[in-house]
């Protein structure tokens, strides 16, 4: 008996978009990712079995017993053949060999280089570099000089004195294999699978967002599963094979990336001071922040000094918020050693990798809840293309490949700052008229521009909001800046602000109001339950944070940064104001800057009227992720911005785009140029972009008109370019390890 396939198998093998999807895939497989192996069947390429063409070594280089080479002379180190002037398209470099006695250990990644001379010529032109890798395609090289037919090829080994390469020939020529790269067309398929969803027609622009809905719940959690997934596996990762980060050589800084794992150790031995030792010629200096004296120092051989620590009377600090290593860092040491002796010390990445994921999905999570609040009938394609727009622009990407200490106060306070809001956000209850449990309030709840506030229907949750005022407070303990997130609930408890001023002033004999039927008033006496609720825990998170401040440095106000030893006496120096401008522009529009070698982007660093702290970077904010231009704009638009304001999410919006902007403006000042530094405001932009993007790219059921399929493309466009610069982000600081190299491999041979 025949059985139907299911109703979404047949329509996807009826979708047309699907079928052009797969014949994309598979072009570009066959033909583009292999188009080395089409031209090299061209050149008559040679297989590997027929052997390396006779070659020559430089004096630089020295061939051992078990094949391997040895560069002795890094100037001279080469190898040499012929390649009997015919067109030379690639040539094949041979790894395998040992050394001496085969024990010895041969580098992984190899620096090469390849220069051609033409016949009859002298002079030798560079012809292309790459990194021969573990990956077989990292061993083509193809010519991209001008010399077509060259009569001598040579490859430069560019790597120091006495390294190992197990390099053994060359071949001329090779016949480049046919490959299929599963992981390659896994990644094309979702590229395609993307594309699909968020085209213009895409079923996703008339399915309702639901938050109730079984199935969407289903999908959402899936979605998040991934990222799970992988918070889990690094945890066990990092914990099976951790090796403390501790790095000193004579003469130059200590760098100990421990920085919270000391913290903890303090925190448990129930002492200010970090146990590291204390140079004593820094203990007696009469300004150990001087550059010029800590030079001395390490000159003179006296050590260690640690970078990026804070160093006061004569004892070693951190300046980082110190609630990371009170809640992951301490409980791991203590609890480990009820089986280890002394307990072990929690891996930085493994709690990085906890707090991104919980990022991941209290970010996700408010997003869904903004949308559902201030966009009625918000479809489930606009918010899932919000939530991705969402991700790309909060940086989401360098919390997932940035996993020192310098990430954790990051990490730490957009997880508490997003569960804040969320549950600040959920704080405001309505009890649907069937009954049952209640639910957030939402914008279509509003009755006639009255939200009834001493309706039954209508509660504040007082829990929620002591939750929420909670979680934001405690960024006092991570990352100072985020405490200014808390301003966001003046534009979220507005209508309950007001009525609390409206009942004080009913109460008041003098005041000329008299009515007591006002639906938004709220009374005295649940005004007296709704302050401390809002403010008392954040009383309770900033008192100790304060008195730990004051039992370290003598004053609660004094956090440490300005003991911290870097690169400049923080004490005495005052950033330029005349940068500001052009920090500003670097940390919003810096283009992005090509490079020839693979990612083919690199990050490069802004110029400054006056010196001041700026690491290279790979491009502004909107030059990364334009989508967040183009939502922001959108907000110009009487469409777009008309539904928002009936909505009452116009105050937000206002409250974090002003928020950002300050944000932007003070950490630019204070803290120069740094790439960790957009996180102080760039999560800010991305929860209001997702605002106005919902509501511009449809939430109804219509098929929509020709304005709103062209603002879907372009938003698509923009999209996947943010989604892209996010790829190259991450490849860019993975430079050198497998995944780089196995990713580079697939175009190698371009």
């Amino acid at each position: 008996m025949h059985t139907p396939l299911p109703r979404p198998l047949v329509a996807l093998a009826k979708s047309k978009s699907v079928w052009a999807a797969l014949a994309l895939i598979v072009l570009l497989e066959c033909c583009l990712f292999n188009m080395p192996h089409w031209r090299s069947l061209a050149t008559g390429g040679a297989s590997a079995d027929q052997g390396p063409a006779p070659a020559c070594l430089g004096p630089g280089l020295v061939r051992l017993p078990g094949g391997a080479l040895k560069v002795s002379d890094p100037t001279q180190a080469w190898i040499e053949t012929s390649s009997k002037t015919q067109p030379l398209e690639y040539l094949q470099v041979l790894q395998g060999g040992a050394g001496a006695n085969g024990s010895e250990r041969m580098l992984e990644r190899v620096h090469v280089r390849l220069d051609l001379r033409a016949p009859g010529g002298q002079a030798w032109t560079p012809a292309g570099t790459a990194t021969l890798s573990s990956s077989p395609s990292s061993d083509y090289l193809r010519n991209r000089s001008n010399v077509a037919q060259p009569a001598q090829a040579r490859l430069w080994i560019s790597e120091a004195r006495g390294s190992l390469v197990a390099v053994s020939g060359l071949i001329v020529n090779p016949r480049v294999p046919f490959a299929l790269r599963p992981a390659r067309i896994g990644l094309m398929a979702l590229v395609a699978a993307l594309v699909i969803a968020f085209l213009p027609n895409s079923r996703l622009w008339r399915i309702h967002l639901d938050t109730g809905s079984r199935l969407q719940r289903l999908a959402f959690w899936l979605a998040m599963a991934p990222v799970g997934l992988w918070a889990s596996w690094t945890v066990v990762i990092q914990i099976g094979g951790f090796v403390p980060g501790d790095f000193h050589e004579p003469g130059s800084y200590t760098y100990d990336f421990n920085q919270y794992g000391h913290l903890a150790d303090t925190i448990l031995a129930g002492r200010p001071w970090l146990d590291l030792p204390v140079a004593q010629g820094l203990a007696q200096a009469p300004n150990p922040y001087s550059v010029a004296v800590r030079e001395r120092l390490l000159a003179s051989g006296q050590g260690p000094i640690y970078w990026d620590y804070a160093f006061y009377q004569g004892h070693w600090y951190s300046y980082f918020g110190p609630l990371p290593a009170l809640l992951l860092f301490a409980p791991y040491r203590a609890l480990t050693s009820l089986f280890v002796p002394g307990g072990l010390m929690l891996p930085t990445p493994a709690a990085a990798a906890i707090l991104v994921a919980g990022f991941t999905l209290t970010g996700s999570l408010l997003l869904v809840r903004l949308i559902r609040r201030y966009v009625p009938g918000a479809s489930l394609g606009a918010c899932a293309f919000a939530l991705l727009t969402f991700l790309t622009g909060s940086q989401l990407t360098y919390l997932l490949y940035r996993d020192d200490f310098y990430a954790i106060p990051f990490d730490a306070s957009i997880l508490l700052s997003t569960l804040g809001l969320w549950l600040w956000l959920g704080a405001r209850r309505v009890r649907p008229v069937s009954g049952g449990r209640t639910r957030p309030w939402r914008a279509e709840d509003n009755l006639e521009g009255c939200l009834a506030l001493t309706a039954q229907e209508v509660r504040l949750s007082l829990p929620r909001l002591a939750a929420g005022s909670l979680a934001i407070g405690a960024t006092l303990g991570c990352r100072q800046t985020f405490i200014a997130w808390g301003l966001l609930a003046l534009p979220i408890f507005a209508p309950e602000i007001k009525a609390m001023s409206k009942g004080l002033r009913r109460t008041n004999p003098l005041s000329a109001s008299q009515r007591t039927d006002d639906p938004l008033t709220i009374e005295p006496a649940f005004s007296a339950a709704i302050l401390p609720a809002a403010l008392l825990p954040v009383v309770l998170v900033a008192l100790p944070l304060l008195a730990y401040n004051a039992w370290r440095f003598g004053s609660p106000l004094d956090f440490g940064n300005r003991h911290q030893i870097t690169v400049v006496d923080l004490n005495r120096y005052r950033p330029p104001l005349s940068n500001l401008p052009w920090l500003v522009f670097y940390y919003l529009f810096q283009p992005l800057t090509g490079s020839q070698a693979f990612p083919y982007v690199q990050r490069f660093p802004a110029p400054l009227p006056v010196w001041q702290y700026a690491e290279p970077g790979l491009g502004g904010l909107f030059a990364l992720t334009p989508i967040l231009a183009l939502a922001l704009a959108l907000l110009a638009f009487r469409r777009v911005r008309e539904p928002l304001e009936e909505t009452f999410a116009v105050p937000l919006l206002e409250v974090l785009l002003g928020l950002s902007a300050a944000l932007l403006a003070f950490t630019a000042y204070m803290g120069g140029l740094n790439p960790r530094y957009m996180l102080d405001f760039s999560c800010l932009l991305a929860l209001a972009a997702g605002l106005p993007l919902a509501q511009a790219l449809g939430h109804d059921a219509r098929r929509p008109g020709r304005e709103r399929r062209v603002l879907r493309l372009i938003a698509l466009a923009c999209l996947l370019f943010g989604l892209l610069t996010c790829v190259l982000s991450c490849l860019t600081a993975l430079e050198g390890q497998p995944l780089f190299d196995q990713v580079a491999s697939w175009f190698a041979a371009f």
